[in-house]
């Protein structure tokens, strides 16, 4: 199997570029973003390239990954990150790059290397994060204690049903129990409405009402909020926003999903790492909608970046709609930092 390509971006944290499977120019191309040799992630070629298509008659070979600034603090001033084929031959700069260092660590890398042997690895957003396989149990209480009391507050305070979504859905799905790989938790509330102005103000409202009671929300988008309730250790949980038209099927949620859930979603109770849940009944639809009709299987090649065609027209929709009440939240302090993590999560 032969591959070409080549390294268009290493500067101020954009890794950039192109490969094609000469074999087979139609076949999805995962390469892997490596510190030495430590293998940080994968990320997938798959974004539209007119000059390869030409060529080639491959039409997604492309490439983007950002490095966030909490890793580029860790990566030693100096160091280049490679990016290797799956054949392990690294993809070379093109002639006219001169890749630039964009590390700023002083120690050689020793804390990035301590951080990879105790299992942190490189999330989508390009930060370090300790996945759930290594974390102490300790830690995973809290993010268990983060989505059940999460929960109740909206049943309690609001009337609102919360259910584990995206990886944590996932989890309970597979084995009722967090992904090994994934690093937080993810919660979603269905809006019974096809009006997209009312969905965004609707979810924005909630974020707000929190905080008037007190909890700290850190506003992600106009369909995502985090949400940190008082002495669980820094941890919080990922709140994100979905919405149902029993009458015409139409399902959404704010991270790019969207299709056909026929009918009304209702709820069963259920456990989950100690946590007591509202689960869907149609869950099974809603994991098909999410993640392809073989979700049941791991796929260690899935991307989110394979749906950004779909993940930016739904979530855009969602941000119109909003306008500009997101800066308005951000004006009253519901975007600031997250609390200090408890010890022993990396962030």
């Amino acid at each position: 199997m032969g591959y070409e390509g080549g390294l268009t971006g290493h500067a101020n944290g954009l890794l950039s570029g192109w490969c094609v499977d000469t074999d087979n120019p139609g076949r999805p191309v995962f390469l892997d973003i490596c510190w030495g040799d430590q293998v940080l992630r994968k990320v997938r070629a798959d974004r539209p390239n007119p000059a390869v298509e030409r060529a080639y008659g491959s039409r997604g070979s492309t490439f983007y990954f950002e490095v966030h600034e909490s890793f580029r603090e860790l990566l030693p001033q100096g160091d280049l990150l490679q990016v290797l084929t799956p054949s392990g031959q690294p993809l070379l700069p093109a002639e006219t790059l001169e890749p630039q260092p964009f590390g700023n660590a002083t120690d050689g890398g020793a804390e990035l290397r301590s951080r990879l042997d105790a299992g942190c690895f490189m999330d989508k957003w390009g930060a370090l994060k300790l996945p759930f396989r290594a974390m102490p149990a300790e830690t995973r209480g809290f993010h268990a204690s983060a989505m059940d009391r999460t929960a109740r507050y909206f049943r309690d305070r609001h009337g609102i049903t919360l259910f584990p979504h995206y990886g944590s859905l996932l989890g309970y799905a597979r084995s009722k129990s967090f992904l090994p790989h994934d690093d937080d938790t993810d919660m979603s509330f269905i809006i019974e409405d096809g009006d997209l102005f009312r969905v965004a103000q609707r979810f924005l409202d909630l974020a707000e009402a929190c905080h008037d009671d007190g909890l700290m929300i850190r506003v992600v988008g106009a369909g995502q909020y985090s949400v940190y309730l008082p002495d669980n250790g820094g941890i919080g949980t990922e709140v994100f926003c979905s919405w149902h038209v029993p009458e015409t099927g139409h399902f959404s949620t704010y991270f790019g999903v969207h299709g056909q859930i026929d009918g009304r979603i209702g709820f069963f109770a259920d456990r989950m790492e100690g946590a007591e849940l509202a689960v869907p009944d149609r869950f099974r639809d809603i994991m098909a909608l999410t993640y392809g009709p073989d979700w049941l299987i791991p796929d260690p090649n899935f991307s989110w970046s394979s749906q950004v065609g779909a993940l930016r027209a739904v979530m855009q929709g969602l941000r119109n709609a909003a306008g500009a009440r997101v800066e308005d939240l951000a004006r009253k302090g519901l975007t600031r930092s997250q609390p200090e993590p408890v010890a022993g999560r990396v962030v």
